[in-house]
């Protein structure tokens, strides 16, 4: 190390070495006055603006989080064996189960009061015949689409299977339904079917079928004008060999 910078041997020439002060200046050769270092520029005075307000400190992931659980009492709504349950969200202080209860699929409406929960009247989807593929979806706070399939045995004792679909509208405790409207009444097998609202008159289904060209999964959309409903055209979304259903998320 010298006085005025580092000194380098090397092989080759054309090398500078810079010493850092506040600006970079080359380094004299060995043996000869070092340069009088010029001194660093003034800063220039800064406009006098108000100094602008600190960001405020972001806020901790988590900290405003009350983590405290508290367990309301049980309320059983069905004393029946229960399969397939879906529940909804209606409003704060509502919502719309529904579920398979003996292969047949029913909705009801819970509501909380004064921290205890009332339910409505049970309210079955088909007319006759068991159901299944039970899907439900929202639409507003007083409307919900379920769609489902109701099974049955048609010429030379061939399962059939039709999906349906009904509006159903929410009063209080009350579950009024439309009249079903068929998706399909090619009466061929259906696996699954998947529903999403997307707005108070708009709702997407999808499901697979099962015929004689293989498996294939179809999606349309249905448009609600107050309770009745009315079909897009199918698209196919895929064929050949499913392992599993169409899923669709919101």
């Amino acid at each position: 190390t010298r006085k005025h910078g580092v000194g380098m041997v090397l092989p080759m020439s054309g090398f500078t070495c810079l010493r850092l002060r506040s600006i970079f200046e080359a380094v004299p050769p060995s043996g000869t006055q070092p340069a009088t270092p010029r001194p660093s520029p003034e800063p220039t005075a800064a406009p006098a603006f108000p100094a602008p307000a600190p960001a405020p400190a972001p806020a901790r992931l988590g900290s405003n989080v009350d983590y405290a659980v508290t367990k309301g009492n049980d309320f059983i709504f069905s004393t029946t064996q229960t399969q397939g349950i879906s529940i909804l969200g209606m409003t704060g202080s509502a919502a719309v189960v529904c579920s398979l209860v003996e292969r047949r699929a029913v909705c009801s409406v819970l509501s909380m009061a004064d921290g205890s929960w009332k339910q409505g009247s049970t309210v079955g989807l088909a007319d006759q015949g068991e159901t299944a593929r039970l899907s439900v979806a929202r639409l507003s706070e007083t409307a919900l689409l379920a769609c489902y399939v109701e099974t049955g045995i048609g010429a030379y004792g061939r399962p059939v299977a039709t999906p349906s679909c009904r509006v159903l509208t929410v009063t209080d405790l009350a579950i009024v339904r439309s009249p079903p409207f068929v998706l399909d009444d090619q009466e061929e097998v259906i696996l699954s079917m998947s529903l999403v609202g997307l707005s108070p008159s708009l709702a997407l289904v999808c499901y697979d079928r099962l015929d004689d060209a293989g498996l294939m999964g179809i999606c349309s959309t249905m448009r609600i004008k107050g309770t009745e409903l009315e079909q897009g055209d199918g698209l196919k979304v895929s064929a050949g060999d499913i392992e599993y259903g169409p899923e669709i998320v919101a």
